[in-house]
């Protein structure tokens, strides 16, 4: 019996004499429509190649740099900026899921082309199923999964 008690007296001066792990520290900031968010209820999140963070919400779409928050309209190549989906592709590029298609931002010339436009009025909404390959993987919100490219979508 002391022996037993022996032992785990010393397990546990052993474990209470070994070094701890150092707790590290974060700075974490939080934001809210008071620091210019859209909407405090964000839908989706994604960062493109340039390590610039791309949000949805139900009422439309903002980009953030770590500084401000840039709100996304309704452009040429963008029909629709509320309830999106984003895919960051193996190349970096950012596709946006909108009810109206699919949406790819061009970085350098900060333009919006449209690559996949839904035809069925009872669309529910593209879903991004993955990205395997060059070939990205969606559910087109009917019937039927699509398959583009993505050297040439």
């Amino acid at each position: 019996m002391r022996i037993a008690i022996s032992i785990i007296v010393n397990f546990f001066l052993y474990i209470c004499s070994s070094n701890a792990q150092l707790i590290e520290r974060y700075h974490a900031d939080k934001f809210t429509t008071d620091q210019g968010l859209l909407q405090n209820n964000i839908l989706d999140i994604e960062f493109d190649g340039r390590n610039l963070c791309w949000l949805s919400f139900p009422n439309g779409i903002q980009r953030f740099d770590g500084k401000q928050f840039t709100l996304i309209p309704v452009q040429q190549g963008l029909p629709d900026n509320k309830w999106t989906k984003f895919l960051r592709t193996s190349k970096g590029e950012i596709l946006i899921a909108h009810p109206n298609g699919i949406s790819r931002y061009v970085d350098d010339r900060n333009e919006f082309i449209l690559i996949y436009k839904t035809t069925d009025v009872e669309n529910t909404g593209i879903v991004f199923i993955g990205n395997e390959g060059n070939e990205i993987l969606i559910f087109d919100g009917i019937k039927k999964i699509v398959s583009l490219n993505d050297q040439t979508y």
